[in-house]
């Protein structure tokens, strides 16, 4: 997880890869406004990682919060599709 700034509207989200298995991640860009109970609704909804318990979910949410580097990156965003 790392902090970003979205270079064309400057809001500040988390940046999630998630880890897929068989050698597959996928990246998620997630608002720092999001609720942790939010944040960890959108990454287990594509990982098994987090506990299915909300309360666990959220403090595990809350330590891979605390453990991102606090520098916030810029980052230009394009959707794929």
């Amino acid at each position: 997880m790392i902090r970003i700034r979205k270079e064309a509207d400057h809001t500040l989200h988390y940046l999630v890869t998630v880890d897929l298995g068989r050698g597959r991640t996928t990246t998620l860009a997630i608002s720092q406004t999001d609720s942790l109970g939010q944040i960890a609704k959108a990454i287990g909804g594509v990982s098994t990682h987090l506990s299915r318990d909300p309360n666990v979910a959220k403090e595990q949410v809350a330590d891979l919060i605390a453990a991102a580097p606090a520098e916030i990156l810029t980052g230009a965003m394009r959707e794929i599709g």
